[in-house]
């Protein structure tokens, strides 16, 4: 005999419950990204930067670390385009990562990375020394504005190369031709760092390594699944594009406007 309890259907309506998403695992709102960019600009920037002038306020000895190599690249005021290509590039991932899981890693690693750095740059800085160089066209005069804006005593390892990998790494595991693209950009960035008298070779080596380290540890450690690695349309790539062009006019803003004074320039910039 049939048992007639197991043969009644389900009330109609009943569906099976689902379980929650797991915050981590929602995908990235723009509000997120927003506080997450903001964050990261002003907090890992700031303690970069402060640490700089602390440093750049003597009492403090300073180390070099030239190599051959670095007298081999010229100094070249336009590289400061590329110079500043870290700020998107540092971003992309921002714009591209679509789960918060990959996110979240990613923020970790960036913390990870001023966190290394911080001890060397505290305890053994390093600077390049560098002559003054006259401000004559857009080029000499971004050249001097960020020498300005970024003192070099806090070089060893370099975080314009650090980030600049670190941002490919995070990219090639949800978009692998945008990611390596980036990785163009981020050889591009380093030489940047040596064509401007920023960084030392060994500076950038540095910083090379600590990327991958930090990369490898992070997402090494529990790796995410597969369905996490998500990548959101590269139409928003246009907003960080923007940026840049943005940051390009304000820095020669300036110069255009006839406030700048031709001639060389002290470290009072004006």
């Amino acid at each position: 005999m049939w048992d007639r309890v197991a043969m009644e259907p389900a009330p109609t309506g009943a569906r099976e419950a689902t379980p929650p998403t797991p915050l981590l695992a929602r995908p990235v709102t723009p509000g997120v990204r927003a506080v997450a960019g903001l964050t990261g600009l002003v907090g890992l920037y700031g303690i970069y930067s402060l640490v700089a002038y602390l440093q750049a306020g003597g009492g403090v000895t300073l180390h070099q670390l030239p190599t051959p190599i670095d007298a081999w690249v010229p100094l070249t005021p336009a590289a400061v385009l590329l110079y500043l290509w870290l700020v998107p590039q540092a971003l992309i991932p921002l714009a591209i990562v679509e789960d918060r899981r990959v996110l979240f890693r990613g923020a970790i690693a960036y913390l990870a990375l001023t966190l290394t750095g911080l001890p060397f740059w505290l305890l053994w800085p390093v600077t390049v020394p560098r002559d003054p160089v006259a401000v004559t066209d857009l080029f000499t005069w971004g050249l001097t504005f960020t020498w300005w804006l970024d003192p070099p005593t806090n070089c060893f390892p370099s975080m314009h190369v650090a980030a600049s990998f670190l941002a490919a790494r995070i990219v090639q595991r949800c978009d692998a031709a945008l990611g390596r693209l980036m990785l163009v950009g981020a050889a591009g960035i380093t030489w940047s760092t040596l064509a401007l008298d920023q960084h030392w070779l060994l500076d950038g080596v540095a910083g090379f390594a600590l990327a991958l380290a930090v990369d490898g540890a992070v997402f090494g450690w529990r790796p995410l699944p597969p369905d996490a690695m998500r990548a959101g349309p590269r139409r928003r790539l246009v907003w960080l594009v923007c940026l840049y062009v943005a940051l390009i006019g304000a820095i020669g803003l300036p110069w255009w406007m006839g406030w700048v004074p031709q001639g060389d320039l002290g470290p009072t910039l004006w």
